[in-house]
């Protein structure tokens, strides 16, 4: 999922899902870059920051929202109690967030949602935190949280963890510990960075942060589809007409950046480009493809309107368009195989071929 379009349809996503975000942190005074960065973001419809140094959130509290985000820089309230009452949360269908220094024994996280490894999805090598500066190192480019997540670099803060039994890896740092994991059930994610003013990391981390609770919150996983296409499969279309297609999504916004389309000219003579300085039926046409501008609609971000106009008339031919499989939703979920359709500039398609095109003439 590319960044830029969690952030352009945001506003559009929010009021549709009314999507709710807790911080819950136990580091006051470095909050101000989470701030910006994460509950600034529109996608959230709802944000709130509380301070769990002092106090100690009940499930009925927690359940008020979509996802809780916490880390820790000094010691929580009640660290069992919190972390029995954010396993509850998540029980109850509620989604968290897990970052450091949670795993440290002076002021982590404990309780169930530490000790059992079905939920958080990051355990402990040994009890200590790291002394080096590293960078994310190997990652799963094609898992949607870590989609735009390119660098990370000079993370200070990060401690020894692996990942537990039955989770998901999504990326090491370049020492090789975890960086990142998500649990079997899909439901807490965590990440060894700490997210505070203090830290020292550049690159991608926001997003990284961003597009967890996102995933958590938006658990969709049905990828895009096409469909409303004019003119439509096996149907006639005069050579003068645009194609019109829709790249849909039930659940999610449309990547825009993923929508490639191809309009080629395949049966008659095996194929001849229509276009600037290519005369129409020409042997020395240059390519199959036929050129001309994509305009796309994203007025509804889950129903995008594409509109392809050729450059020129279109053959009298057969047309086969191709919307390629690489489609995605805001989430990274792919179409997988390209979707296919043909239409046809000629009135008697059984007619169609050489013999009865030169008869005409």
């Amino acid at each position: 999922m590319k960044r830029a379009v969690f952030v352009i349809l945001a506003a559009f996503l929010s009021t549709v899902f009314a999507y709710s975000l807790l911080i819950g942190h136990a580091d006051p005074g470095q909050t101000s870059g989470v701030q910006t960065n994460i509950a600034g973001d529109p996608y959230y419809d709802t944000v709130d920051l509380e301070n769990w140094c002092g106090q100690t959130p009940t499930v009925e509290h927690l359940l008020e929202y979509d996802c809780v985000f916490t880390w820790s820089n000094l010691r929580y309230s009640n660290p069992t109690t919190l972390g029995n009452n954010l396993a509850d949360y998540v029980d109850s269908g509620g989604a968290v967030v897990i970052l450091n220094f949670c795993w440290n024994s002076s002021w982590g996280l404990a309780g169930r949602i530490m000790s059992d490894p079905d939920y958080c999805p990051l355990g402990q090598v040994w009890s200590d935190r790291g002394r080096d500066s590293q960078d994310m190192g190997d990652y799963d480019a094609d898992h949607p949280i870590m989609a735009g997540v390119e660098s990370i670099t000079d993370i200070e803060y990060w401690e020894y963890l692996d990942v537990c039994p039955g989770a998901t890896w999504l990326a090491d740092l370049t020492n090789g510990y975890a960086l990142a994991g998500i649990n079997a059930d899909q439901d807490v994610v965590g990440i060894n960075m700490y997210p505070g003013d203090s830290h020292y990391w550049q690159g991608d981390g926001w997003i990284l942060f961003n597009n967890a609770i996102q995933y958590l919150m938006n658990p969709d996983t049905a990828p895009p589809y096409v469909d409303g296409m004019y003119p439509g499969e096996g149907e006639y279309g005069p050579p003068d007409t645009d194609i019109v297609f829709h790249c849909r999504d039930d659940g999610c916004c449309v990547d825009l950046e993923t929508i490639d389309f191809t309009a080629r000219d395949t049966s008659l003579s095996g194929g001849r480009a229509i276009g600037r300085g290519a005369a129409v039926g020409s042997a020395h046409s240059p390519s199959r493809t036929i050129p001309g501008d994509l305009n796309v609609d994203d007025t509804d971000p889950r129903d995008v309107v594409c509109t392809f106009y050729p450059d020129d008339e279109l053959p009298w031919d057969t047309i086969t368009c191709t919307v390629d499989g690489s489609l995605a939703d805001g989430l990274g979920y792919e179409m997988g195989e390209d979707f296919v359709w043909w239409f046809t500039t000629i009135w008697d398609v059984e007619e169609a071929s050489w013999g009865a095109l030169k008869a005409a003439f």
